[in-house]
């Protein structure tokens, strides 16, 4: 049959009629006439012949061409039986091809089962009408996958692989699976919190730390059980030393003297300030007492005329300047 569709393009469809007429004692005049009349109806003008009604079931331009005229057989007695069909690679292993022998054209189809791995594909084994096996089954190996492997991240987005083989190595005629696939994980999920950071300080200060969750998505650890990211914390890193004002000069109001101030540390604990501590005793000069000293006056430099007289003149502190 040759259609044309509304594009122009044709299909072309083969089809065979075939009829049978199975009646006990029936001589060959008889069968004849009966087949006869059977092919008649194929053609009959009065319902516009098969084209016709092809044309008018399958709509638009059919053309029915007769490649081989109808021929009449007359078979007498059972229809032949076939034989064991060929083996099919890869069927069932309970399957044989005796399974099928002894079949006729009146038997259903003998389906071959395949083995685990494989689908079945072609038509069934069918027994003609002159006792020849008809039909091209296949067992088609189909891709064999093993399981999924664990995802490559316990938390957040990963991937997980599987392989994927041909039984046979070659001939696995469907689309390959695909041997990885995105995967997200949340089992393995925990916050994940980082070393405390003390503000600089010299005693009591605040500290912050950052935590987080390795998956990106704070749900995915759960929002009850987050650590605290503040808190109270002592530092002691900024501690100096202070010192207070220098004491009165000690000893001799007039000479040398000490005197003495206060050194501490701002936490009150030495051990918080760095470097060496000032020095809390010095060497001071006092003048708050001095006065000029004088020793008596000498005798005259002469006994007759003019003359003078010395005398010694000191600071006590032993600075005359």
């Amino acid at each position: 049959v040759n259609s044309e569709d509304n594009d122009g393009s044709h299909e072309l469809v083969k089809f065979t009629v075939a009829v049978a007429t199975v009646l006990p004692d029936l001589d060959e005049g008889v069968a004849r006439s009966q087949a006869s009349e059977v092919l008649g109806r194929l053609d009959r003008p009065q319902q516009g012949g098969v084209g016709v009604q092809l044309e008018a079931a399958l709509g638009g331009d059919v053309e029915v061409l007769v490649e081989a005229a109808p021929q009449i057989g007359f078979l007498e007695g059972v229809f032949p039986a076939c034989g064991a069909p060929a083996h099919v690679p890869h069927s069932n292993e309970k399957w044989s091809p005796g399974m099928c022998g002894g079949l006729a054209w009146s038997d259903a189809p003998c389906q071959v089962p395949c083995q685990e791995g494989f689908w079945a594909d072609g038509e069934a084994y069918r027994c003609n009408i002159a006792g020849d096996w008809e039909g091209s089954p296949a067992c088609i190996p189909e891709w064999a996958t093993s399981d999924w492997s664990a995802c490559s991240s316990s938390c957040g987005a990963g991937s997980q692989h599987r392989s994927v083989v041909c039984p046979t190595g070659t001939g696995c005629q469907r689309p390959k699976p695909e041997a990885s696939q995105a995967c997200y994980e949340t089992s393995g999920c925990q916050w994940v919190a980082q070393p405390w950071e003390c503000t600089p300080a010299c005693g009591p200060s605040s500290a912050t730390r950052e935590v987080s969750c390795p998956s990106g998505v704070a749900s995915d650890c759960g929002l009850d059980g987050k650590p605290e990211t503040a808190g109270d914390c002592e530092d002691f890193s900024t501690c100096s030393w202070k010192v207070g004002a220098w004491g009165v000069c000690s000893g001799s109001l007039c000479g040398m003297g000490t005197q003495v101030r206060a050194v501490w540390c701002e936490s009150e604990h030495a051990s918080h300030c760095q470097g060496l501590t000032p020095p809390t005793v010095q060497v001071c000069l006092n003048t708050t007492g001095c006065a000029w000293q004088a020793s008596a006056w000498s005798s005259c430099s002469t006994q007759c005329g003019a003359g003078l007289l010395r005398r010694s003149v000191w600071c006590p502190s032993g600075n005359s300047d």
